[in-house]
């Protein structure tokens, strides 16, 4: 009852809707779910192919979204073509078991186990789907996760299923063939409408290809027009692609890239391919160009066309199958054909309309052109005017009018207002120089004839034996497919060529259309000879205009830097120069000057300033200076001159000078200079007008730059000598060397306009790389100093070895570009420095120091005024420190006699020697202006004395230091006597306790007898302890001793000692006590540390300070000993936590005999020379010790040593 209710629901669905893809989807879910398969699909066949079409989307139904799909696999054909021919013998494919099929069915082995693994299945259930006898594909079930078993009525079922699927699937085709017929004709009746209301060529085009491509489920369709000018096709230009996989095949010309096709396509016979494999091994074409064409484009299937109108052949219709063979059946070529005869007929009447619309279109163009450029005498705006309007009529890619000397039939550099490009991705000519080798053929080719039309760029080569030349070359590089030249004539003259370029498709030209641009030409030739006349005579007048400006300019100025830039400016924009500057002449040197001022038309144009005429072109400045030289072709004259090869052809080559001329600055026979001026788009042929112009301007610029120069020579001599009696008044005024410097900075400064000054003093004449800045003037904060960036060392060395040493002025206009070392060069372009000048403070023999300007910017021509006054001022900032520094000399000599006058009061009033080196020590260190200073008195005769920072002192500082040592050693002398008998004081007053107890309890064992064991031992440790503690008394003494001996008496050998190794031994020696006294030793060794020292004075040291560490720390303490490096020393500290030591003793606590605790000292056996012994040891290796302590704290004692 559920499976007739099943059917019934799918036999109203599938009546129900015409919709295949819905009717499917229904129908496999609906299956799936009832039969509970784990897959159920419709595999349908390609009946014209007799393959399995690929399942879309809607022909599958999966039980769960985790199973594997087969929706877009196309299906193997091997696996397939078995049950393909079991469905043709009407068998359906039913397999309740694949490895029991398999057991049972040998010789199908390989054919079930590749269906099994294909579908990943257990049970495979495949019923065919029939239409009247014929097989259109199957219902499948799937049972992937285990064997299922369907008996009879299932299968039988299934089948009535599959029937029912036959009816739709028929009745759909039905209904699909109805529907295409219904869009063919209603596409049949909208082209005969557009057909009877368009006569746009190109829409007619668009709708064909687009909605038979649609129509015939087609993936590219397109249409060739034939040409009937050529007898040929014109490239493909109207095309409908399915999808944007599909290649393009617009521009394709069939005839020269497939011959083979040139039969059919001239045969106007039709042609139908179903299947381009076999066509092309049946007609014996492999490997021709037809079957690359074919598998290029992959082109499966497909057929063309033709396009007649009576006899009249329009072109020809082409259908292509590119995804699949597609069997295009005879009612779709029929459609086709209809189609085809439809746009015949509409191309045909929208050709002649567009004929005589473009007739009418040209007459216009050309009454517009005429109008336009007769309305217009400025000839860049009638050239502008021109090709535009050309250009956006004819649909042109480009258009350009290269314009000729009518005098010399030469061609002129293309200009920007003489071309036209429809998109700024083309190659554009302007400042491409036509009398080149490139277009020498066009050149010659229109000088005798009046137009030049290369309707096929292909032809036009071959046709003139172009290959492999210069103009091929040229013509490929414009991309040009089709051109016309048309030449431009009046009267028997050559005003110019006119050219036009079509880039991306050849065009045909009518002879209507060439007519026309003949026409255009001669129209052309008469608006350019009127607008040439009418600018010649505007020409003449403004320059007579000029003139009488530039001379009224000149006449009211004395500026030489004015009157030039006027001169240059003029020039270059009066002759549309590219560059123009002066080479003036220094008659005083003999010499020309870097180029200060130039105009220049464009920014893109590279810049002469700085360029020195004799250095980078003597041969051409050698003719420069007595005649006009004339330049239309640079490289033509450097041939005809046989400077190829010269610093001059570098230097045209280098600024890219095609072309130019020269003309001498003189006045009263007196050379001044000489003005250039350069073009740079190509070879030029210069008219006698802009010459004579140019030398008229030239003579009135000679007598002002004259007139300026007399002036500035009065004008900078009263300038200097003002300048030098301020200075000398500055000098005279005061003695204060720094006032002084900086007012003769603020001088230069504003006397120069510069933004640097520096003045720096070379102390040492043997090594310059010892300087000191003296003064450094900026004009602004911003500016970088001399300081701020390193190396300063070395360019002070290099200033100072050619200023002092060679004698020389060292003067830079561009330093970038001079031939200074590199070094120098980086290190001023950090400074940000264009030009400077440096000169020597010196007076004959003795050297003293250094004056720099430099300019940030601008370029600088040091002048021969502004060398001689620097060196005035030179000589005035040496007397003025010659001056400063007599002042100087008197005063530090009062100052040195009243310091030493202090230190021998200090000696003198006070006796004990660590008070007098140390109060004379911070009076030394105040004098001298260092850090610190540490005074070694090893003896009278012995005295060191260490400064921090080092500093290198004068002969006069050392002869002071000398006066106060010998005062010193007096010191040390007189306080002998008070030291000895005090030292023996000290030695008596410490040696009596311990004798004394030695005796008396010596004196109680001899005279008593009865003493029990226990107290004769007491006794006897007690006598031990005490002489111990002499003992130790008197080695201390010997090594102060030998320490304060000095070294003429006491030799101390110095060795590597590595400070871990030093550390371990002193905990060694002490490890008894520490063990009695549990006490935690922390040792910190960073890295490998080495010491350049007396290991067995350096052990001694630290051992007394461990055991001082040890002795007063309590039980189970702890205590830390470290060792590192910091920078060229070795600090070594001993820190413990035991009883401290108050502030008010630790000033003391290195004397000699010195206890903070009498008591405790004598209970430990202490002696009270164990820190004085430390510090006569660290002061024997030039080092020093303190100690930081708080009382219950603990205390931390540093010894700091040099390294080496």
């Amino acid at each position: 009852m559920q499976r007739e209710t099943l059917l019934r629901t799918i036999i109203e669905n599938i009546r129900s809707s015409l919709d295949v893809n819905e009717t499917k989807k229904n129908i496999v879910t609906q299956i799936g779910q009832a039969f509970n398969a784990d897959r159920c699909f419709i595999a349908l066949l390609d009946v014209q192919q007799d393959k399995f079409v690929t399942p879309d989307k809607y022909a599958e139904y999966l039980s769960s979204p985790e199973l594997s799909s087969v929706v877009g696999i196309k299906p193997d054909e091997e696996i397939h073509e078995p049950i393909i021919k079991l469905a043709k013998e009407k068998k359906d494919n039913i397999i309740y078991d694949f490895e029991k099929k398999i057991i049972e069915n040998p010789a199908e082995k390989e054919f079930l186990e590749g269906l099994k693994r294909y579908y990943n299945v257990k049970s495979d259930y495949g019923v065919n789907i029939c239409y009247g006898g014929v097989y259109l594909g199957a219902i499948v079930l799937h049972y992937m996760k285990a064997p299922r078993y369907l008996n009879d009525d299932d299968i039988k079922f299934l089948k009535t299923i599959a029937d029912q699927i036959g009816i739709s699937l028929h009745h759909a085709q039905l209904y699909e063939d109805l529907k295409q017929k219904a869009e063919r004709e209603v596409f049949l009746r909208k082209i005969t409408e557009l057909i009877s209301s368009s006569l746009d060529i190109d829409e007619i085009e668009n709708q064909i290809v687009t909605n038979v491509g649609r129509l015939l489920k087609a993936d590219r369709v397109f249409i060739i027009n034939f040409d009937k000018s050529k007898g040929g096709y014109f490239p493909v230009e109207k095309e409908y692609l399915s999808s944007k996989q599909i290649k393009s095949m617009k521009g394709h010309e069939p005839e020269k890239e497939v011959p083979e096709l040139i039969k059919v396509l001239m045969s106007d016979c039709d042609l139908s391919i179903n299947n381009v494999e076999e066509y092309i091994k049946n007609n014996n074409l492999q490997g021709s160009l037809l079957e690359k064409h074919f598998n290029f484009y992959d082109i499966k299937s497909g057929f063309c066309i033709s396009m007649v109108n009576g006899e009249k052949r329009i072109g020809r219709l082409v259908v292509q199958s590119c995804e699949k063979i597609n069997f295009f059946t005879e009612g779709d070529i029929e459609f086709a054909k209809i189609i085809a005869n439809q746009a015949a007929m509409a191309m045909s009447q929208a050709e002649l309309y567009e004929t005589l619309k473009q007739t009418a279109e040209r007459e216009r163009l050309l009454r517009d052109l005429i109008q336009t450029i007769r309305s217009s005498f400025d000839i860049n705006e009638t050239k502008k005017l021109l090709v535009d309007k050309i250009g956006k009529s004819l649909n042109a890619d480009r258009v350009f009018f290269v314009e000729y000397n009518p005098e010399t039939n030469t061609p002129h550099v293309l200009d920007k207002y003489s071309e036209y490009l429809s998109s700024p991705d083309l190659v554009s000519y302007v400042g491409f120089n036509f009398s080149g080798p490139k277009v020498e053929f066009l050149a010659k080719e229109h000088k005798q004839k009046k137009l030049i039309l290369a309707t096929d760029i292909d032809e036009f080569i071959k046709e003139n034996n172009l290959q492999n030349t210069p103009t091929e070359k040229w013509l490929r590089e414009a991309q040009l497919k089709t051109g016309v030249g048309i030449t431009i004539f009046y009267g028997e003259k050559i005003y110019g060529v006119l050219s036009i370029h079509f880039t991306k498709a050849k065009v045909h030209l009518s002879e209507e259309r060439v007519q026309f641009l003949k026409t255009l030409g001669d129209q052309v030739g008469i608006a350019f000879y009127q607008a040439k006349l009418f600018e010649k005579q505007k020409q003449i007048a403004d320059r007579e205009r000029i003139l009488r400006d530039f001379i009224a300019t000149i006449r009211s100025t004395l500026d030489k830097n004015e009157i030039k830039q006027r001169l240059i400016t003029l020039v270059g924009q009066s002759i549309n120069a590219d560059r123009v500057y002066i080479a003036e002449y220094d008659k005083k040197t003999g010499h020309f000057p870097p180029v200060m001022e130039e105009y220049l038309s464009s920014p893109d144009i590279k810049s002469t300033l700085g360029f020195l005429p004799e250095r980078d072109s003597p041969e051409g400045m050698d003719k420069a200076v007595t005649q006009i030289i004339i330049i239309e072709d640079t490289e033509a004259w450097l041939k005809k001159h046989n400077i190829e090869n010269s610093k001059t052809a570098g230097y045209l080559r280098e600024h890219n000078v095609k072309s130019g001329f020269s003309v001498p600055l003189s006045y009263a026979g007196e050379f001044l200079g000489t003005i250039l001026i350069h073009y740079t788009g190509g070879p030029r042929a210069f008219i006698t007008e802009d010459v004579k112009f140019v030398e008229t301007l030239t003579d009135q610029t000679s007598i002002g730059l004259y007139q300026s120069q007399l002036f500035e020579t009065i004008q900078k001599t009263a300038e200097r000598e003002r300048l030098l009696r301020n200075l000398t008044a500055t000098i005279r005024s005061s003695l204060d060397i720094n006032e002084v410097l900086s007012v003769i900075c603020e001088q230069i400064a504003k006397v120069f306009e510069v933004d640097r000054i520096t003045i720096v003093e070379f102390p040492n004449n043997k090594n310059y790389q010892d300087f000191i800045l003296r003064k450094e003037y900026k004009k602004t904060e911003k500016i970088k100093g001399i300081y701020d960036y390193s190396k300063s060392e070395l360019i002070a060395e290099f200033w100072g070895k050619k200023l002092l040493d060679e004698g020389d002025i060292l003067a830079f206009y561009n330093i970038a570009e001079s031939d200074a070392p590199e070094l120098i060069k980086n290190f001023y372009e950090k400074l940000e420095v264009k030009s400077m000048i440096g000169v020597p403070i010196r007076h004959e023999s003795e050297k003293w120091g250094m004056l720099v300007l430099s300019e940030l910017n601008k370029f600088r021509n040091w002048n021969s005024e502004e060398i001689i006054l620097l060196k005035s001022i030179s000589d005035q900032i040496f007397i003025a420190i010659k001056h400063a520094e007599l002042l100087e000399s008197i005063k530090q000599t009062a100052e040195r006699e009243k310091f030493l006058a202090e230190v021998i009061s200090i000696v003198k009033s006070t006796l004990d020697m660590d008070e007098i080196l140390a109060l004379i020590s911070g009076k030394i260190e105040k004098f001298l202006g260092v850090k610190k200073v540490l005074i070694n008195v090893t003896s009278a005769k012995k005295i060191k004395m260490i400064l921090d920072p080092p500093k290198i002192l004068k002969n006069e500082e050392i002869n002071l230091l000398e006066r106060i040592f010998d005062n010193i050693s007096i010191a040390i002398r007189d306080s002998d006597i008070y030291t000895k008998s005090r030292f023996i004081a000290d030695v008596s007053h410490e040696l009596r306790t311990p004798v004394a107890i030695i005796d008396g309890y010596a004196n109680n064992l001899i005279n008593r007898q009865d003493y029990s064991p226990e107290t004769v031992d007491k006794y006897l440790n007690i006598i031990k302890k005490n002489t111990i503690r002499m003992s130790n008394i008197i080695e201390n003494l010997m090594t102060l001793s030998q320490l304060q001996k000095g070294e003429e008496d006491y030799i101390i050998a110095f060795e590597e000692v590595n400070a871990e190794n030093l550390i371990k031994n002193v905990v060694q020696i002490q490890e008894t006590l520490i063990k009695d006294k549990k006490i935690t030793f922390e040792t910190q060794c960073n890295g490998q540390i080495t010491v350049k020292a007396n290991e067995i004075l350096l052990e001694q040291a630290l051992l007394n300070l461990v055991k001082n560490a040890v002795q007063y720390s309590s039980d189970k303490s702890k205590i830390i000993i470290k060792a590192k490096k910091t920078g060229n020393n070795v600090v070594i500290s001993v820190q413990d936590f035991g009883c401290g030591i108050e502030k008010s003793h630790l000033k003391n606590i290195f004397k000699r005999f010195y206890r903070v605790d009498k008591s405790r000292s004598r209970e430990t056996g202490g002696s009270g020379l164990g820190l004085s012994i430390v510090e006569n040891i660290v002061k024997t290796h030039n080092g020093k010790v303190s100690v930081k302590s708080q009382v219950n704290r603990g205390s931390l004692f540093t010894i700091e040593i040099p390294c080496f």
